[in-house]
């Protein structure tokens, strides 16, 4: 069995994953992320992925391919999937010191659920008018070349990505398994 497919990857998973790329056209977001934060999306510990930006050319829910930085000890490689289905937003008004204690408060949530301090989403934050929570769902491990999809670099943050018929032939997305 190749590397790319782990024995416990329920079938429902990949199936969501392939409706998503086909319900949006075959695009899906390449998103850059680092080893650790990966990790912990992968281990089902992190469920929302902070950005300062959102696709907007892309409908829910659409699907995220994960290349994971070279930074401390990543591999270069694009190493897991996951699906978007929604998009949680933090602005100035709704974002704050105060909000953390509050259980209800989107600052709490996202704080949670991004396993970042209010302090470190504060500096990321900077002076971008709005945080985005990226709401991960269906993590599927990949172990795919960006050249393999097409790619040159790996965008500085995210980027849309058109899958063609590399990706079966690499196999980066695995096929249902009966």
């Amino acid at each position: 069995m190749p590397d790319w497919i782990f024995s416990n990857t329920p079938i429902d998973k990949l199936v969501q994953i392939r409706e998503a790329i086909e319900k949006n056209g075959r695009k899906a977001v390449l998103l850059s992320i680092k080893k650790e934060w990966l990790d912990k999306i992968a281990s089902g510990e992190k469920t929302i992925e902070l950005r300062k930006t959102m696709p907007t050319a892309i409908k829910f829910p659409f699907a995220v391919l994960c290349y994971e930085t070279m930074t401390n000890g990543g591999s270069g490689k694009v190493c897991g999937t996951f699906i978007v289905n929604q998009i949680g937003v933090l602005g100035p008004v709704s974002f704050g010191p105060r909000d953390v204690d509050d259980p209800l408060s989107a600052t709490n949530e996202f704080q949670r659920k991004s396993l970042v301090s209010i302090e470190e989403m504060d500096e990321y934050m900077g002076a971008s008018k709005f945080l985005y929570g990226w709401y991960v769902s269906d993590y599927v491990p990949l172990n795919c070349s960006l050249e393999a999809l097409g790619v040159k670099r790996a965008p500085q943050s995210w980027q849309y990505l058109t899958l063609d018929s590399r990706l079966e032939e690499h196999r980066a997305i695995p096929q249902e398994r009966y």
